[in-house]
């Protein structure tokens, strides 16, 4: 009896965004399985799918159905709950199959390949192909030809080739070691083997030892030892690097006393057959705490946990804190990570060698095999939402994936975003709160300056005089300073007094950020930079200046203020090196910095006892972006900044400087009252008809050749609009004009948008709308991004 799958075609191309259909040969029988790779004849080429569905019967219309070529996964590397999710996130999201299910898959492949042929293989195959495993990118160069995959199909098929395939980056990593096997050297050595002698002298004193730590010790090669292991002085052998999963080696009890709300919320999850919870506690609640203690129960229960931070919160100082914790049961997945350690993150995940996964969004993705929560810190954080297609909510498909594995899901923040706390108002989430910090701490006292005052009294200083003040106390009594300004650069653009000219990028349509300490101008989208000049390049005024504010004139306004002080700065040019943001955090959590000036990485959770002075150098920045989120990330912003001061025995004082001191996100802010902020912003959404109260699409319609995008969204506006009448008609959904995005040009494309609002409950017909006038084949000069409730525009 024939037997058939449907696989997925590791293929961009939209034209071909769908499963296709292969016959399983006989001799593979139950080698083909859900979720495992194979390798196939695709539009005449070698090719890698995923098995997603088996069958017996296929429809009749099908015809010329090739076969499997060969398996490569000795068991399913994807699971049936991520099948489904990929399923969901390609509907949800608008995506194609090929990036949902890439999502799930481990960072890089190792594949290759083996042909075996009873016989020499036909004169028109490269003899140098087959006995012998080979890269598949070389295979599939050897086999790129109609007519020559053909034939090899045929082959297959016929049983006169077989083709074994496997994935190196499943082995595990192994290191090698070199062991004395003759005490007796020195007899054996030549007088002037000074290199030899100084190696086994090592061995001899030091055991059994790692020859890339022999290596870096002494300075020598592998050249050395092969020498000794040629004269039978060493042996050299090699051990696989496995983590043995323990599942008793939890500290009987937690030496960090809890408080009354900690418990009852720790008791409240544990006992609960609900799965959805919302835990809203002030900053320095002791929120980790609860995290650590639901997750022993959860590994007492030999299930996994999925624990999520911001990206810049997975410091060495998280990690560790679980380490203390949980030993090494723990995979850290996040982008920092060399593809060699990431991929042996991941191996060991699938295998099962740890059981807690901390990473930053795309461990969301984790091969996990029983999964019993999904904790996300800091849930109110922008970088939850990716960028790149798909354009995924890590916290929607995390509750998706929890109701897959029927498992519990964690949010957790001091302020949360409008939609969680609808969800929790609505009962889908339960909402659990923590009103105090630990220890008996009191919350910082939140000042607003109204810089006007400032101007008036004489003070054109970019520091207030109560902040100036309070940085010199700060430093005088030994306590820390925090600076906080959300933009990077020294001035936000150069300008010409004269003229009126700005010095903007060529590639994008915006203007480019002086950066004093490299001397140049740079754009902060596409990365171009220019050379600063001193005269106007439009009318060569001498009045060529920089304007507005960036960290570097933070850093030197506070040099300034007190000279002697230990200013540093973090931001994305001081952090980019390897381990670079963990060095400054370590030089201020030793006390060797006295002011810290950044951007919003300093807003993440991260814990400095000493700190007692808080500054928001332009609280204006966030509340004037152009989008309906501009209040709700104001109000997070401060109250997250603000909560790095007084975490210690020290009372903190926080001062916020802003020209519109009676903006609601300020004066709820100050006086730490979430529940009253998020009522107003509820309110204002509603009134204003902004998610979560509807929903947006944004189509943006991205081309190198302006006529193009243009014509092309003026068009597929049309056809929408059209498809979508009735529903418009009915109120259902409101449709905009096309229109430029606010910075129309990035990296020399042009982008074009179409919004879409509309009610939940239409969603399926404006996403089938979608799919079938702009998403079932490719164009020419246009690329299409489809972003399902944006954070920006």
């Amino acid at each position: 009896m024939n037997r058939y799958c449907d696989v997925i075609i590791s293929n961009k191309s939209r034209n071909t965004d769908q499963a296709y259909t292969y016959q399983i040969p006989n001799h593979m029988g139950n080698q083909i399985d859900i979720g495992k790779r194979v390798l196939v004849n695709f539009n005449n080429g070698l090719i890698i799918g995923f098995v997603v569905s088996l069958k017996e019967t296929i429809d009749k219309n099908i015809r010329n159905i090739k076969n499997i070529l060969s398996v490569i996964d000795n068991e399913p590397i994807i699971s049936h709950q991520n099948i489904a999710l990929a399923y969901w996130i390609r509907e949800h999201y608008l995506s194609r199959y090929n990036d949902a299910f890439n999502l799930m898959y481990r960072p890089l492949s190792k594949i290759e390949i083996f042909i075996k042929t009873s016989n020499s293989l036909p004169d028109n195959f490269n003899p140098e192909i087959a006995g012998k495993w080979i890269a598949f990118e070389k295979i599939r160069k050897e086999l790129h030809n109609k007519q020559l995959l053909g034939e090899f199909d045929n082959y297959v098929s016929d049983g006169i080739v077989s083709m074994l395939s496997r994935d190196l980056s499943f082995e595990t990593e192994k290191t090698t070691f070199a062991e004395l096997i003759d005490r007796h050297y020195l007899e054996k050595l030549k007088s002037n083997s000074h290199k030899q002698k100084r190696i086994l002298d090592y061995i001899e004193k030091n055991g059994n030892t790692s020859v890339t730590e022999l290596i870096n010790d002494l300075k020598s090669n592998i050249r050395e030892l092969k020498k000794l292991e040629g004269k039978s002085l060493i042996r050299l052998y090699s051990e696989e690097n496995h983590t043995k999963r323990h599942v008793d080696n939890l500290k009987p009890e937690s030496i960090i006393s809890l408080t009354d709300e900690q418990n009852s919320i720790i008791n409240s999850i544990v006992s609960s057959e609900k799965q959805k919870f919302l835990i809203h506690g002030v900053t320095g609640s002791g929120k980790t705490e609860i995290y650590l203690r639901v997750i022993e129960e959860i590994l007492r229960a030999n299930k996994t946990v999925i624990y999520m931070v911001p990206e810049i919160s997975l410091t060495p100082q998280t990690i560790n804190r679980f380490k203390q914790r949980f030993g090494d049961r723990i995979a850290v997945l996040h982008s920092k990570l060399t593809i060699s350690n990431r991929n042996e993150e991941w191996r060991k995940i699938f295998d099962q060698e740890a059981d807690i996964i901390i990473g930053a969004r795309s461990a969301v993705f984790a091969p996990v095999k029983n999964l019993g929560a999904v904790i996300i810190d800091e849930s109110h954080e922008e970088s939850y939402k990716s960028s790149s297609i798909p354009k995924y909510d890590t916290i929607e498909v995390s509750e998706q994936l929890t109701d897959l594995w029927n498992a519990k899901i964690i949010l957790g923040t001091a302020t949360p975003s409008s939609d969680s706390y609808l969800k929790g108002m609505r009962k889908e989430y339960e909402i659990m709160t923590l009103t105090k910090r630990v220890n008996q701490l009191q919350m910082p006292e939140i000042n607003i300056i109204d810089m006007r005052e400032e101007l008036d009294d004489g003070n054109k200083n970019i520091f207030s005089r109560q902040l100036q003040e309070a940085i010199i106390k700060a430093f005088n009594m030994k306590e820390q300073t925090i600076l906080f300004l959300n933009r990077r650069g020294y001035s936000s653009f150069m300008s010409c007094r004269s003229c009126g000219y700005v010095v903007k990028c060529k590639r994008c349509d915006i203007s480019m950020t002086y950066h004093q300490n490299k001397g140049l101008l740079i754009c902060h989208y596409c990365g171009a930079t220019q050379k600063v000049t001193t005269k106007c390049p439009e009318c060569e005024s001498q009045y060529f200046k920089a304007f507005g504010l960036g960290t570097e004139r933070i850093e030197e306004e506070a040099r300034r203020l007190i000279p002697e002080a230990r200013v540093s700065r973090v931001d994305q040019d001081t952090t980019s090196a390897p381990n670079s943001f963990e060095k400054i955090y370590d030089s201020f959590k030793k006390g060797e910095i006295d002011i810290l000036v950044g951007t919003q990485m300093l807003a993440k959770g991260l814990h400095f006892p000493n700190v007692t002075v808080v500054g928001i150098v332009s609280a204006d920045l966030t509340m004037n972006l152009p989008f309906y989120t501009a209040n709700e990330k104001s109000y997070q912003l401060i109250t997250q900044v603000s909560g790095r001061a007084g975490r210690g025995n020290k009372s903190g004082k926080v001062f916020v400087q802003t020209y519109d001191p009676d903006n609601y996100s300020l004066v709820h802010s100050k006086n730490n009252d979430y529940i009253a902020f998020v009522k107003q912003e509820l309110s204002l959404r509603k009134a204003f008809r902004y998610p979560p109260f509807i929903d947006i699409i944004n189509i943006t319609i991205l081309s190198r050749k302006e006529e193009s995008a243009q014509k092309f969204v003026i068009e597929k506006h049309s056809e929408i609009r059209k498809n979508l009448n009735e529903l418009i008609v009915k109120r259902k959904v409101l449709m905009y004009p096309p229109m430029n995005n606010s910075i129309y040009k990035i990296n020399n494309k042009y982008r074009v948008s179409i919004i879409i609002k509309y009610k939940k409950g239409v969603s399926t017909e404006i996403k089938n709308c979608l799919r079938k006038i702009l998403l079932n084949r490719s164009y020419k000069d246009v690329d299409i991004s489809i972003d399902i409730n944006p954070t920006s525009i």
